[in-house]
């Protein structure tokens, strides 16, 4: 037994020095936790074109928000039911905000789009086998993505911390927030990017990529609301101004590449890739781009399961003006408070289901849609706003 033990010890020592000196030949103790990829990405995706595409398409993914809007925390509005009422009735807490850090997911905080954008911006810029011209369309997608992402995060929180290079454990990952300016000034500055190397228009498969057009009408939109009393409650004039020549500036370059208005407003939903439409997801049920938004929207009695989610309310209602232009507020409108749909604007009854109207739903040529108290039709936890849209 005592033989057996020195015989082992001799076999262990053998194998331990044999392991120390195969060691060095691996790395020094210094080195050992220098990762040669510390982004997590193969540096050579950037020299390739096609897998830098895949990489974009899974950006689209994550940024373009669903319908009506990705993650509930950006599901806030006063003109529809389902929404979340915490920030219009000031309950949030620190762990209510995703978007910054609470959550870890890919498709919960959004700094990991602003991460995946800042990554492919830089590798671009480094690439030395893609065609210049493909890698500019390439940034300039990217360049939109990033501007509407930290649109998303200053219209919900004002100035949030601004990172406009991809980050490595040895930097200062405390990042403090920006003050609101600054971001205004990135989201402009990264949407007039876009703008500069994006095309007016695309085609075949490529349909519902962001365009020129698209990145100049959300800086037309960003400095709206940068001058709106949300952000501007001192009114300061300038800021209209920009805000006016940006809008414009969206306004002739949108002409320019042929976007017009849809003949028939009631149709902007059913008919595919119209010439009004800006800024779209396109969903396909082979991919992880599907919906059942449409199913869910429908009254009750028409849907498959569900079914009574994103109702108007009043609120959104009382928006529509009149057939004559006319805010319903004017003296000269005509406007019923009890008869409110009659003489309205079109897109009115184009959008709004209201007690009684008729509503040919489901191929059913006299069918009305009856939201009053107690209808059979429909079931009471449907019923929130008396509206269906």
């Amino acid at each position: 037994y005592m033989k057996h033990l020195i015989k082992s010890g001799k076999l262990l020592t053998i194998l331990l020095l044999a392991l120390m000196a195969a060691m060095p030949a691996c790395k020094k103790d210094d080195e050992f936790f220098d990762l040669e990829d510390p982004q997590g990405i193969d540096s050579d995706i950037w020299n390739d074109e096609g897998a830098v595409g895949l990489f974009l398409n899974r950006t689209y993914a994550l940024v373009i928000p669903q319908w009506p809007a990705i993650g509930g925390i950006h599901n806030t509005s006063d003109e529809t039911n389902n929404i979340n009422t915490a920030f219009l009735y000031g309950t949030l807490n620190e762990n209510s905000v995703t978007d910054i850090g609470t959550s870890n997911g890919i498709t919960a905080n959004r700094y990991f789009d602003i991460r995946r954008c800042n990554i492919a911006i830089e590798g671009l810029n480094n690439s030395n086998s893609i065609a210049e011209a493909s890698k500019n369309v390439l940034k300039g997608q990217f360049f939109f993505m990033r501007a509407f992402t930290y649109f998303k995060l200053v219209s919900l929180y004002g100035g949030v911390p601004l990172i406009l290079q991809s980050q490595s454990l040895s930097d200062e990952l405390n990042v403090p927030r920006a003050k609101t300016s600054e971001c205004i000034a990135a989201i402009a500055n990264d949407l007039d990017s876009a703008a500069a190397y994006l095309p007016g228009v695309w085609s075949g498969s490529d349909i519902g990529r962001v365009t020129r057009g698209a990145a100049l009408a959300v800086k037309g939109k960003v400095l709206m609301y940068w001058a709106s009393p949300q952000f501007n409650p001192t009114n300061i004039s300038s800021r209209w101004e920009d805000a006016y020549q940006a809008n414009k500036a969206a306004y002739d370059q949108c002409v320019t590449d042929g976007y017009i208005l849809i003949a028939n407003y009631a149709n902007i939903f059913t008919t595919e890739d119209h010439r009004e439409i800006l800024l779209v997801r396109k969903y396909n049920t082979s991919r992880d781009l599907g919906t059942n938004i449409e199913n869910v929207t429908r009254p009750f009695s028409e849907s498959t399961a569900g079914g009574g989610s994103n109702q108007p309310t009043w609120n959104l209602v009382q928006a529509y003006g009149m057939k004559d232009g006319l805010p319903t507020s004017h003296a000269s409108s005509g406007y019923n408070s009890t008869m409110f749909w009659q003489n309205r604007d079109p897109r009115f009854a184009a959008t709004i289901a209201y007690n009684g109207v008729a509503w040919p739903l489901s191929g059913k040529a006299t069918r009305k849609q009856w939201t009053y108290t107690g209808v059979l039709d429909e079931t009471a936890g449907t019923i929130n706003t008396g509206f269906y849209c």
